[in-house]
Order: structure tokens, then C-alpha cells, then sequence
């Protein structure tokens, strides 16, 4: 959902299926539009997706691996700078694993882009400074375990859930992370935070 939804009616989707990719809504979910981006350029193999409005960053496969078929080692993460029908979508980055992407909530004047890479026994946190031209890996194993979810908070805080039920925050990108005290008892599938978070 557009981060100025409530003027501009903006949602996005990624879809699978024959008609599967990124695709946009200008009118609350009534209709759609295709943004250029479609299971043809994807391989049917799209795990995530994060935009502004404008900008969009999507984790897909970049070879074809046919209908419900896993990517295994070619997951890359695409971008687009303006969301619209027949949007050109370039790959980024291309690192084995790659399963979420996340934009900084001000990262229109702040440049930040996180990503993670989970391993069936370990993960990194990657972060992008520059827009998402290029990302490093800000941090080796958030949790120890395999990562399964992010949430980006700030350019500085974020949140990484695991394979073990539990989730950790980082509030210095990435470079310390402090763990949740209980688990959660299941693997972590996404987390969400409080529109209200910086003061609830």
C-alpha cells in the first residue's frame, strides 16, 4: 500500500499464475493494471515486494525454473524508480537465498533498502545507502538461525523473525542485535509493526 494511500488510493500486488507479477490499483483494489513486470520476466518465482508509491524493489527469479518450481541460487532483487504501466524493471542484485526486501519508511530522503538472505542454518542482512544501487552485507547471521521475515523500521531499526520462533531488532543497522526473550513457538512467516510504533 502507497505510503500516501489516503490521497492517492495507491495499492500494490504481487501476483502469481499465468497473469502473476507486480501489479497496481489506482482506485482502492478495483481494478488493476499490469506495471511492466509479469511472470514472464519473473519465472514464476516472486517472494517479495516493497514500494513508496514510486519506487519498488521485488525479490524474483531472473531463470526460468518453470510453474511452482524453486529458484535455488538464482533469486535476485529488481527495482523500478517509477510504478506505472509498463514500468522497466532492472536487477540490482543477484545473491543466492535472497527472500524479503524492504524499503526505509523515509527512504526518499534517507536512500535505505534492506534485504535478507536466509540459509537453511544461518542469514544476512544486506543494506542499501544509495537507493538500492548497490547492497553489502551489514550484518552475518541475525539470530544465528535462518531468517524468515523482515521489517523495516527506520534506516537504523529492524526486525528479523526465524525458522525458531524467535525475533530479533537491530536499532544500529544491523551491527548488534538484541532477541526477543520467548520464542513465539512457531517459524516467524512476516512481521508487521504499529503505524504508531515510535511512540506505542
Amino acid at each position: 500500500i502507497s505510503s500516501s494511500h489516503a490521497t492517492d488510493n495507491l495499492v500494490y500486488a504481487a501476483a502469481s499464475g499465468t497473469r502473476g507479477g507486480i501489479v497496481k490499483s489506482t482506485n482502492r483494489a478495483s481494478s488493476w493494471m499490469d506495471t511492466g513486470l509479469t511472470n514472464d520476466d519473473l519465472n514464476n518465482a516472486l517472494t517479495s515486494l516493497s514500494t513508496n508509491g514510486t519506487t519498488a524493489f521485488v525479490v524474483a527469479c531472473d531463470v526460468a525454473v518453470g510453474a511452482n518450481a524453486a529458484c535455488t541460487g538464482n533469486e535476485s532483487i529488481f527495482r523500478t524508480t517509477s510504478v506505472a504501466e509498463g514500468s522497466t524493471w532492472t536487477r540490482v542484485d543477484r545473491r543466492a537465498n535472497t527472500s524479503n526486501v524492504k524499503m526505509s519508511p523515509a527512504y526518499a530522503t534517507d536512500g535505505t533498502v534492506y534485504a535478507l538472505v536466509g540459509g537453511a542454518t544461518s542469514s544476512q542482512l544486506l543494506k542499501s545507502t544509495d537507493g538500492g544501487q548497490l547492497f553489502k552485507v551489514s550484518s552475518s547471521d541475525p539470530g544465528d538461525k535462518s531468517g524468515t521475515s523482515l521489517r523495516v523500521i527506520s534506516a537504523s531499526t529492524a526486525y528479523v523473525g526465524n525458522s525458531e520462533g524467535y525475533v530479533f531488532r537491530t536499532n544500529d543497522g544491523g551491527a548488534t542485535w538484541t532477541q526477543s526473550t520467548t520464542d513465539t513457538g512457531r517459524s516467524v512467516l512476516d512481521i508487521e509493526a504499529s503505524p504508531m510504533y515510535a511512540t506505542d
